[in-house]
């Protein structure tokens, strides 16, 4: 049996499902990136960094996070690829609520150009909240899941803002990565004045 995480082999050593020789570990990974330069022209304020993030828009994914991060940090710019329509109307509703302006959405894009946007962030965020949702707003995959988003914003060489869950620590550590414990705005706030201010 092949699964993505420690902690999922765990879940079926504790069952007694198999024994652990038959279990392998084997974590999602990214296609290696040879085009870094195919940039896509933003939204908003071009003298800016841009902060971006790549996924679905399901509770869980830390959204309202990035919204108000983006609420207190007004002069960068946040960009949010990803969600289907109904996920974009809610959240564009929530930010507008909230008076932010410097937040974009830009919904479905086909794989091929996510790759442009990847190059044109300065700075990644993988805000996952203690409960992560999947298709239909449903489950919770916080404890076993390994990302795709992770190892393609690695691939695409990011400095990468990702929450400190402890089935993530299983690949992010502080070596590749900058964590912050999930839901709290301060510190996320903190990361990215962190980053800005060192370009190295």
């Amino acid at each position: 049996l092949v699964v993505i995480s420690s902690t999922l082999k765990n879940s079926y050593l504790d069952k007694g499902y198999l024994n652990k020789d038959k279990i392998l570990v084997a974590h999602d990974g990214a296609d290696n990136v040879e085009d870094f330069n195919s940039k896509i022209s933003l939204l908003g304020n071009k003298n800016t960094l841009k902060i971006g993030y790549v996924g679905h828009l399901y509770k869980g994914r830390g959204i309202e996070l990035i919204i108000e991060c983006a609420k207190q940090i007004k002069d960068l710019t946040f960009h949010i690829v990803g969600g289907m329509r109904n996920d974009i109307d809610h959240w564009q509703k929530y930010s507008k609520n909230l008076n932010v302006s410097n937040i974009y959405f830009y919904g479905f894009v086909p794989p091929k150009t996510v790759a442009n946007y990847q190059n044109s962030f300065d700075i990644v965020l993988a805000p996952y909240t203690n409960k992560v949702s999947v298709f239909g707003n449903t489950g919770d995959t916080s404890k076993y899941m390994s990302p795709l988003k992770i190892f393609e914003y690695m691939s695409f060489k990011k400095p990468i803002i990702a929450s400190d869950l402890p089935v993530l620590r299983e690949v992010l550590s502080e070596k590749n990565s900058i964590l912050v414990q999930p839901e709290n705005i301060k510190n996320w706030v903190l990361a990215i004045n962190r980053l800005r201010n060192q370009e190295d």
